[in-house]
C-alpha cells in the first residue's frame, strides 16, 4: 500500500514539473502566454515598443507617445498646442499640467506640412466650468476655423469618459486632420483636454495609443 501511495505522489510530482517546463517554454518561444509585465524601479510599466512615456514635470500627467516625437515642451508655462495656441486664453492664467511632444516644434507651431504631435492638459477648474461636450472643441481644441468637424463620439476607457471629435480637410487639405478629446475620471476631480495634430495620412496605431495610454493624478493641480 505504501509502495502505491508513494508512486502516485511520484506521479504527480513529475506531472507539475513538466506541465510547468512546458509553460516556460510555451511562453517564452511562442509568445501565446505573453510576457511578464516589465516594471521600472518606481513601479511604472516600461512603455510599448517604439513609444516613449512622456511626464508633465510635476509628474501629475503622464502619456506614451511615439518614439520619434521627441521635441518635447513638458512645463506648465510653455507647453502649447498645434500653431502655438494653449489654454491660458481659457483659464485665464497658465495652464498645468500639460505636455507637448511633437515631430518638430516648429513645423507643429507653424502648421506645416509633415508635422505629428499631441498636445494635453488637465485642469480641476475646467472641469468645474464645463461639460465633455463643450470642452472637446473649446480653446485650442477648437479646429472650426480651419477644419471640418465630424460627430462627436463617446469616450470611455475606465476610469475615464468624455467626447472624442475627428477633424478633417484642415486648411483645405484632405491630409491635414486632427483629433480632440475632453475626459474625466469618475469622480471629475480634473479633465484632460487633448488633441493629436497631423499633416500626413493620420496615424491610427498612435492615435489609439496615445487615447489608451494618458493618465493624470487629479490631486494637487488646478
Amino acid at each position: 500500500m505504501w509502495t502505491v501511495m508513494i508512486g502516485v505522489l511520484l506521479l504527480v510530482l513529475l506531472v507539475s514539473i513538466g506541465a510547468r517546463a512546458y509553460n516556460m517554454i510555451l511562453g517564452s518561444d511562442t509568445g501565446l502566454l505573453g510576457p511578464e509585465p516589465v516594471e521600472h524601479d518606481a513601479g511604472t510599466l516600461i512603455p510599448a515598443p517604439g513609444y516613449a512615456l512622456v511626464e508633465d514635470d510635476s509628474g501629475k500627467l503622464s502619456v506614451e507617445i511615439p518614439s520619434e516625437w521627441d521635441d518635447l515642451i513638458t512645463g506648465r508655462e510653455s507647453a502649447e498646442g498645434e500653431k502655438g495656441s494653449d489654454w491660458s486664453s481659457v483659464t485665464g492664467e497658465n495652464a498645468n499640467p500639460s505636455i507637448s511632444a511633437v515631430n518638430d516644434r516648429q513645423s507643429w507651431r507653424t502648421g506645416s506640412r509633415g508635422h505629428r504631435g499631441t498636445y494635453i492638459m488637465a485642469s480641476k477648474e475646467l472641469a468645474q466650468r464645463h461639460t465633455d461636450d463643450e470642452l472637446v472643441a473649446l480653446g485650442p481644441n477648437d479646429y472650426s476655423a480651419s477644419c471640418e468637424a465630424g460627430a462627436p463620439e463617446d469616450f470611455n476607457r475606465p476610469p475615464y469618459s468624455g467626447k472624442r471629435l475627428d477633424w478633417k480637410n484642415c486648411g483645405g487639405s484632405s491630409d491635414h486632420t486632427a483629433l480632440t478629446l475632453a475626459a474625466a475620471p469618475e469622480d471629475r476631480e480634473c479633465v484632460v483636454l487633448l488633441q493629436v495634430g497631423e499633416y500626413g495620412q493620420a496615424d491610427e496605431e498612435s492615435r489609439q495609443h496615445i487615447l489608451d495610454t494618458f493618465d493624470v493624478d487629479c490631486e494637487g493641480i488646478s
